[in-house]
């Protein structure tokens, strides 16, 4: 045991010394070894050359890129999980999505340990949306965050180029109150619509009439005809329906805010009296009376008529001239009547 310690101890002594030869610095100008280290030769003072250092190993470079789409940036590096910090403000580790930067160009910077980092910038275009106006009634002017930009058609009225966020829509026409509308756009939602439907502030009234076709006067002032609907401001107005042949019609109408009157007016036809009736009734009024007048004194002289003053056959004639007078007496009486009645009537 004794005899292989020896041993051991000698080979590492051995060892030792080779390496101290082997690390000194022998000078070529003297012979005199010296220290590994030493930049001068101790006995002749010679300036030993510097030893290059070792290179280290290069690292690799870290791969990574920057995608913009719709205002949103993803970035994403190989290997994943390196942070990335954006203008010098750290954001995350990689695969990264952000879209809570404004429009603008910004530089960047992805590292990890172990790798070069990689620097690079990205561009975010603001995003721009578009919102349709469109209103009940049409044709109201379109106020956009208080500035005119047209008329809303029948097909609406499109608002190109708006930026994201909050904006307030205002739609105007007359005889209504303004209608205020406010519009969200986002970037998942980048397109709107705006249906506005007006509120009236009139009140409105509906008549018709029997015959149809009656002018209509409101208030003395003529508005149209049969069947009229008008929007008006609320009140009691006074109606005046005319027609030709037809008696006028006289009648009032109460409006109501946002309310619909209605009134339905029959006219009375105004009569034509027609004088051939008036002529026929006078014509055998007189006739009757004539017949009258003539019977009775027809029928006075027969009943005084004797023999042998009269013959039979005058106070034959005289009964059957009595019977005519009355006949007339009746027919043209009832003439006359029936043509009073008619002209009355008719």
């Amino acid at each position: 045991m004794t005899k292989h310690r020896t041993r051991a101890a000698v080979l590492l002594l051995v060892v030792v010394f080779v390496g101290m030869v082997l690390a000194a610095k022998t000078c070529p100008q003297c012979g005199t070894s010296n220290p590994d280290n030493a930049k001068f030769c101790k006995n002749c003072g010679y300036a030993f050359p510097d030893r290059p250092q070792p290179r280290p190993r290069p690292q690799p470079q870290l791969g990574a890129s920057a995608q913009v789409e719709d205002g949103v940036v993803r970035i994403t590096s190989t290997p994943p999980g390196a942070t990335v910090s954006i203008d010098g403000r750290d954001r995350g580790t990689t695969p990264l999505t952000l879209d809570d930067l404004e429009p603008g160009r910004y530089g960047y910077r992805v590292s990890m340990s172990g790798y070069r980092s990689y620097s690079g910038a990205f561009t975010l275009r603001e995003v721009l949306g578009s919102i349709l106006v469109t209103t009940i009634p049409v044709g109201a002017e379109i106020v956009f965050d208080g500035d005119p930009v047209g008329v809303a058609g029948d097909s609406g009225l499109v608002i190109d180029e708006v930026r994201l966020g909050a904006h307030t829509v205002v739609a105007r026409l007359d005889d209504y109150d303004d209608e205020v509308r406010t519009v969200l756009l986002s970037r998942d939602e980048p397109m709107a619509a705006a249906a506005i439907q007006f509120r009236d502030k009139l009140g409105f009234l509906l008549v018709e009439s029997d015959p149809l076709g009656a002018a209509v006067e409101l208030n003395g002032e003529r508005v149209g005809t049969t069947r009229y609907f008008g929007k008006l401001v609320p009140a009691r107005y006074d109606l005046r329906l005319t027609y030709p042949g037809f008696k006028a019609w006289k009648g009032n109408a109460a409006v109501s805010l946002r309310d619909t009157a209605y009134v339905l007016a029959t006219l009375s036809a105004i009569r034509v009296r027609q004088p051939a009736f008036l002529w026929v009734g006078i014509a055998g009024l007189a006739a009757g009376a004539a017949g009258a007048v003539m019977g009775e004194l027809t029928y006075s002289q027969y009943q005084d008529a004797a023999p042998p003053e009269y013959s039979s056959d005058d106070i034959a004639r005289m009964r059957q001239n009595t019977q005519i007078y009355d006949w007339v007496r009746n027919v043209g009486g009832g003439l006359g009547v029936f043509g009073i009645l008619g002209y009355l009537i008719f």
